[in-house]
């Protein structure tokens, strides 16, 4: 499969990131010829897959796919509620380190109160700080656990866990909340598997 090199696009792909444990191997879902496992095992236990979406750059162009997990039984309505949630993201580009970190930091900056986003900021370092180079067909994790905090993995590795429920409400709100960094994926996720949910 031919690579592709870090391109200009890459700031804005960059937030696609993500954590964590082992995945259920056997049942899985789909989408752009990608699968995704039924669920996840996190520390709170198993994550059911909720909902997938495609982000794709200027229409023509795939960004990544992503996978949201939320316990059985926990609408998308309380996504941002002190409750377990993890978002997988597989990508289509290669993508340097730096990017995820400046990306996020942009659009956390824009969608947050000054204040609250100054309180994110030593948080954010370390995450950032966490991240790697992806090639095409690698995974980001994120996985948030109450009472753990947010852990970022990639491919299945654990690379670090950052702690407080109020940075991961403001953290996956960069993919699933009022000022996202792309609405279309959004909505696909927070859609559920199918029309009106689970």
């Amino acid at each position: 499969m031919p690579r592709h090199r870090p391109t200009p696009i890459s700031a804005t792909l960059a937030t696609g990131l993500l954590v964590l444990l082992a995945a259920s191997p056997s049942a899985t879902a789909e989408i752009e010829d990608v699968t995704f496992p039924d669920e996840v095992r996190s520390e709170a236990g198993v994550l059911p897959l909720y909902g997938l979406g495609l982000l794709r750059y200027r229409v023509l162009f795939r960004g990544y796919v992503g996978g949201l997990y939320l316990p059985e039984g926990v609408e998308a309505t309380r996504l941002f509620e002190d409750v377990p949630k993890a978002l997988e993201l597989y990508y289509f580009w290669d993508i340097e380190g730096r990017f995820f970190g400046e990306a996020a930091d942009d659009i956390l900056a824009r969608s947050l109160p000054p204040d609250r986003f100054a309180a994110l900021r030593g948080r954010l370092d370390q995450l950032h700080a966490l991240y790697r180079d992806v090639e095409e067909g690698d995974r980001y994790r994120l996985t948030y656990s109450p009472g753990v905090g947010t852990t970022l993995a990639l491919n299945g590795e654990v690379l670090g866990t950052i702690p407080g429920a109020d940075f991961a409400s403001d953290y996956f709100g960069i993919w699933l909340g009022d000022e996202p960094l792309n609405e279309s994926f959004r909505d696909q996720m927070l859609r559920g598997r199918s029309s009106g949910g689970r």
